[in-house]
């Protein structure tokens, strides 16, 4: 092979390197323009409504079970071992994770003596199924 043919093939070769590694058009999206990031969340286990109940997991524990004014409702009243640094708004939802229908609003009570948050939340009578606790801390804190 003589030494013209060799170069050419070299720039050849050269050439087709160069060209697969041009730069491809990459968007770089704004820090700002990202969607923000779910709100941190911690959940219960599964809390039955038995009076003492305590769940497996957050330590919570059903405190008292009543019957609410409307007798179709009942108040349960909750206490979770945690921050209430960290709880901004509650979500009640079923085993399955769908949200419960709640009769009155979720009352929050931070307890910070013991480091605790208190909750009263009512619900229909007629679905003894269990339930969880969503506890949310939103990022505006």
């Amino acid at each position: 092979m003589s030494y013209p043919t060799l170069l050419i093939g070299c720039c050849l070769m050269l050439q087709g390197l160069i060209s697969g590694c041009q730069a491809q058009n990459t968007i770089i999206q704004d820090v700002n323009e990202l969607p923000p990031a779910e709100a941190p969340t911690l959940e219960t286990g599964i809390l039955q409504r038995v009076d003492g109940y305590k769940g497996d997991l957050l330590g919570a524990e059903v405190i008292s079970i009543t019957p609410a004014e409307n007798d179709a409702l009942e108040v349960i009243e909750l206490s979770v071992p945690i921050d209430p640094e960290v709880v901004d708004q509650v979500t009640v939802v079923g085993p399955s994770g769908q949200l419960l229908e709640l009769g009155e609003p979720i009352e929050i009570s931070p307890n910070q003596e013991k480091s605790s948050v208190g909750i009263i939340l009512t619900l229909p009578k007629k679905k003894k199924l269990g339930f969880k606790i969503k506890l949310i801390d939103l990022p505006d804190d």
